[in-house]
């Protein structure tokens, strides 16, 4: 209840004032600045008098109540009046009505009679009446508004005329407002069953993976369907219209639904990873496949060496096959190694060899080589001798040895076998065997004295 005194400059028939109900004129401001959407029960107690109230709705968020009357007027674009249309008038916009345009045809949940109602955007009487915008908390209704509408914001009572009977003489008068009742509930798209209140503005608590102050997108990463109000049909059960999570493989922190694709495509794939669904790896990189789809270290780098892959193409296989591994670079030729790293067999040098780069054949002599290998150091070229061969490329009998079995891989070169007494040291020629003698001494291996 609120009571409000207003003094006259005239005092005559102060007890006549008293006694007999008046009219005033003066404003009552109710505003949320707060979408919200909402069916109006106005109930006006008017105490001593009674009087015809309009109650303009307004979209302005309040940014007109400072006005005075007429310049407020002149402020709000359109106001519509409640008590005598009924109807708060709401502009369509076609491209995004949820009915109307063409005309739709509906039936109110829980109507026993069954009547089709038509909904016609086109038509002021069969567009959104608030009676529709709303459930009552105990029935089940369909209701429609326009897609991010601003609907109405802000409620203004005025009493736009004093009316006395014709008299201007009274000292004072009284009036009061009482039981002023606006039922209305966030605008949450269905997605909240409560509002979180600040001074300025009110938010929804979102549900279903929803988001913003209306719910009205979903959660970044919650977007492998189009966002939906939440809906009262199916009856008695409804429908949430949950957002649904996209797949991601916990490699991205957010995602767009693709209309052509028909799904989410996630965003910003991180861990080296690309793709709709983050399922890739990205170029330069090949996927581990001993680990999961959603191991941050699924994707290892290719590496390749730049001295060895053709025309400084650094990227890899992505996929396993029968003849090539997954995470191959591509070589050139007598190079091998999943990196292109190394020469392939029988060639060297191609990082620390005389020109790198380039590979450069072993040329190892198999007569010498143990197993009549060809295959040599990557690094150095050294073939694999036998124990009595030396030299790089294993051509060389080696010190106290002799006889290269050149044409004969089976053996090696044989032992010099000098005397130990008579020789001056155990190596020979390496061709004849013939060891070197001391003073008095004679024979190939140094073991008869002289005559």
């Amino acid at each position: 209840m609120t009571s409000t005194k207003q003094k006259s400059d005239n005092s005559k028939d102060l007890s006549m004032a008293r006694s007999k109900p008046q009219f005033t004129r003066g404003q009552l401001k109710v505003g949320s600045h707060r979408r919200l959407t909402f069916s109006l029960v106005i109930s006006l107690t008017v105490i001593l008098f009674c009087t015809h109230v309009p109650v303009p709705a307004a979209a302005d968020y309040g940014v007109c109540y400072d006005q005075r009357l007429d310049e407020y007027f002149s402020c709000v674009t359109s106001i519509n009046d409640v008590v005598q249309t009924g109807v708060v008038t709401v502009t369509v916009e076609p491209e995004s009505a949820t009915c109307g345009d063409p005309p739709n045809t509906y039936r109110l949940l829980g109507d026993r009679t069954n009547n089709i109602l038509t909904c016609d955007a086109s038509s002021p009487t069969n567009r959104h009446p608030p009676s529709y915008m709303v459930d009552e908390d105990r029935s089940t209704t369909w209701w429609q508004s326009v897609n991010q509408s601003p609907g109405t914001t802000d409620l203004r009572f005025q009493f736009m005329r004093p009316a006395n009977d014709g008299r201007s003489n009274y000292d004072m008068y009284y009036y009061a407002v009482s039981h002023v009742q606006v039922v209305a509930r966030c605008f949450c798209n269905n997605h909240a069953s409560e509002c979180n209140y600040t001074d300025t503005d009110v938010y929804c608590d979102c549900q279903h993976f929803t988001t913003g102050k209306d719910c009205e997108r979903c959660l970044p990463l919650y977007n492998e369907r189009p966002w939906q109000r939440g809906s009262y049909l199916p009856y008695n059960t409804g429908q949430a219209n949950i957002c649904m999570k996209c797949e991601c493989n916990d490699h991205a922190d957010s995602c767009q639904y693709n209309a052509t694709y028909g799904r989410g495509q996630c965003d910003d794939c991180q861990h080296n990873t690309q793709g709709y669904h983050c399922e890739m790896c990205a170029p330069l990189y090949y996927p581990n496949i001993t680990l999961q789809l959603n191991d941050v270290n699924r994707c290892v780098a290719c590496d390749c060496e730049r001295l060895g892959v053709v025309e400084s193409q650094f990227e890899c296989t992505q996929t396993q096959t029968p003849t090539v591994q997954v995470g191959q670079c591509t070589c050139k030729p007598l190079v091998t190694g999943r990196r292109c790293d190394s020469c392939t067999s029988s060639y060297w040098g191609l990082i620390t060899g005389p020109t790198p780069g380039t590979c450069t054949a072993c040329g190892c002599n198999l007569d010498g080589t143990a197993g009549q290998s060809n295959t040599c150091d990557q690094d150095t070229g050294q073939c694999p001798c036998k124990t009595s061969v030396t030299g790089q490329l294993c051509d060389t009998c080696a010190d106290s040895y002799y006889a290269f079995p050149t044409g004969n891989p089976e053996r090696g070169c044989l032992p010099c076998d000098c005397d130990k007494g008579g020789a001056v040291s155990a190596t020979c020629d390496k061709t004849s065997g013939v060891c070197s003698c001391r003073s008095g001494i004679t024979g190939d291996k140094c073991d008869r004295t002289v005559n």
